[in-house]
């Protein structure tokens, strides 16, 4: 049980750095996608946006990831 705990904790603390990491990505990516558009540079202006949009689908990915990783620790308990 202790064990179960401490992996708990542990996934708990990489989802938040993970979470805190993402987030300042994606802010520094929303910003350079205005500064680009701003500037009339439309392909660039795509480019930022599909790279947005990467790192959306990998957030989506890794909270998957985290929802698996707890199913497997609910069944070794």
């Amino acid at each position: 049980m202790l064990r179960f705990f401490k992996q708990l904790i542990t996934t708990f603390i990489y989802t938040l750095i993970f979470a805190f990491v993402f987030l300042i990505y994606s802010h520094f990516l929303v910003l350079l996608s205005i500064k680009i558009k701003l500037q009339n540079q439309i392909e660039l202006g795509l480019l930022a946006d599909g790279i947005m949009i990467l790192s959306a689908l990998l957030a989506i990915l890794s909270f998957w990831g985290c929802i698996w990783f707890f199913r497997r620790l609910k069944r070794q308990e």
